[in-house]
């Protein structure tokens, strides 16, 4: 079971040096990876063609899960660019988000949702990046902001009444801020709540956390992330992740979700094929499913529990096929 592929201070002081961007360690990346565990059975792929059109039917709900490193070599790789300048414009592609506080700007024609990853980004140099993220978002004419609190807290050593209590401090007045839009239900900052991993340690986690909050205290959308085995079958690998997606639901009174990070990880491409084109649609036809992201966008593969087979973009930043369905340009 993979844990996380932590960035080094030095890889952080050279997108600072690089991009003007403030990539302190506390705004490095870390991607958390898990694994839910069922039986799985085969599947059928026949009418994948089929498929192919009703999911890319406009349902913008699809995330745009930008790796910090796309960033950092944007001027050194074409195919980045044209990646970005792409996704801009894709038919499927609703926003970017990139784990952080900070707008990688080579993707700018897209709304950015931040993310406060860790605790230590809701303080300093990190809060004040996400405050004036999303400042920016709000000057630029997007109407309703979306930012995130914390990835997979529970593998981080963080306790669920820590989190609570600087959840309740620091994101809540989020939400009524005037200048963030006032907690107006169209135009408000949608809080998400924290994203824990598909397994028994991050539920509990979860339910805890919820435990601790008030009715109005409660995220705007769940957080969810879900992984797949590596040896499960599609259809079965299918059935178990829609089970656990409207099961989270469920267990927070119908609560809407955001799945910010979902993904086969399996070797098999015509498996990885079926279970991302198959919870595509499956997820776009949801009307309690705000957005989703499928892992993931960068020109190599995060770590040895992602699926090569998954990647979205290959080694010189263009979209792969699989890319280009997930984006709406297939």
């Amino acid at each position: 079971m993979k844990f996380f592929q932590s960035i080094c201070l030095a890889a952080s002081l050279l997108l600072a040096s690089t991009t003007g961007v403030d990539a302190s360690p506390i705004a490095s990346q870390h991607y958390n990876r898990h694994r839910h565990l069922q039986h799985r059975s085969d599947n059928n792929n026949n009418d994948k063609a089929h498929d192919v059109r009703r999911q890319n039917s406009g349902a913008k709900k699809r995330l745009a899960l930008w790796e910090w490193t796309l960033t950092r070599d944007v001027a050194s790789y074409p195919g980045i660019q044209a990646t970005a300048a792409s996704l801009s414009s894709a038919p499927e592609i609703a926003a970017v988000m990139n784990w952080d506080a900070w707008q990688p700007t080579e993707i700018a024609g897209l709304p950015f949702e931040p993310m406060a990853r860790v605790p230590d980004s809701l303080l300093g140099d990190v809060w004040n990046q996400l405050l004036g993220s999303l400042t920016n978002q709000r000057t630029a004419g997007v109407e309703q902001l979306t930012v995130y609190f914390l990835n997979e807290p529970e593998r981080q050593g963080v306790s669920a009444a820590d989190a609570a209590a600087t959840w309740r401090a620091s994101f809540l007045p989020l939400r009524t801020d005037a200048q963030y839009g006032g907690g107006n239900a169209t135009t408000g900052t949608r809080l998400v709540g924290p994203a824990p991993a598909s397994d028994e340690a991050g539920s509990a986690w979860l339910q805890e956390f919820m435990g601790y909050l008030g009715d109005d205290e409660k995220p705007d959308l769940l957080g969810v992330h879900y992984y797949t085995t590596q040896d499960g079958a599609a259809a079965d690998e299918v059935a178990a992740a829609q089970a656990y997606i409207q099961g989270q639901s469920a267990a927070y009174g119908g609560l809407p979700v955001i799945v910010s990070e979902i993904a086969s990880t399996s070797r098999d491409p015509a498996v990885v094929d079926a279970f991302t084109r198959q919870m595509a649609q499956w997820l776009d036809e949801q009307d309690w499913v705000a957005q989703y992201g499928f892992f993931g966008m960068s020109r190599a593969v995060a770590d040895d529990f992602v699926s090569p087979a998954a990647q979205l973009m290959d080694a010189d930043g263009n979209l792969t096929p699989l890319g280009l369905f997930y984006a709406g340009l297939e």
